[in-house]
């Protein structure tokens, strides 16, 4: 035998020796190969938003953790800019409320667990009256969830809808929920 051979088979031999007197490792937990991402700080709100068949359907949608740390008036903002924003739903609904819409202002009564939101007057052009229920009430039925909102009075910049005439103290309206 060639010397480089020989000195080959000490090492190995030598090697697997070795591995063989080491002290017996406590076993630990197993490693996660694909460890679970982080809870995200979020909390799960429920929109409004009209069917083909002239009914609301209710969508949720994730807002920021500290949506629920804020003021009333803030949460009714954040949930009107998502319903403005339009469903996620793909077919299943139709867009109630008019483009060009936007939110002016927002008022919160304490007292009376009430909120006044007025909309640009493209608000008005909701189309038809079950149109103009609906833009209504998608509005109402997501911001009555709120805590501490029982009613919703809406406003409409330079007068009145057409075929509804009364928007004040609004509530939860069931029946247009399939």
């Amino acid at each position: 035998m060639k010397p480089w051979t020989v000195m080959l088979l000490l090492a190995f031999f030598y090697l697997v020796g070795a591995a063989g007197c080491t002290t017996p490792v406590k076993p630990t937990e197993p490693v996660k190969k694909n460890p679970a991402p982080p809870v995200k700080d979020e909390t799960l709100v429920e929109l409004y938003f009209g069917t083909p068949g002239a009914y609301l359907r209710s969508e949720q949608r994730s807002l920021p953790g500290a949506f629920l740390k804020s003021t009333v008036p803030y949460q009714a903002e954040a949930l009107i800019k998502e319903l403005l924003k339009g469903s996620m739903a793909q077919g299943d609904t139709v867009e109630v409320l008019p483009n060009g819409v936007r939110l002016l202002k927002i008022e919160y009564v304490k007292e009376q667990k009430s909120l006044v939101v007025t909309f640009s007057a493209e608000f008005a052009n909701a189309q038809g009256s079950a149109g103009e229920l609906l833009a209504v009430y998608s509005v109402v039925n997501t911001l009555v969830q709120l805590d501490g909102v029982d009613k919703v009075s809406l406003r409409i910049e330079g007068g009145e809808m057409g075929h509804m005439d009364m928007l004040d103290d609004l509530t939860f309206n069931r029946e247009l929920v399939q």
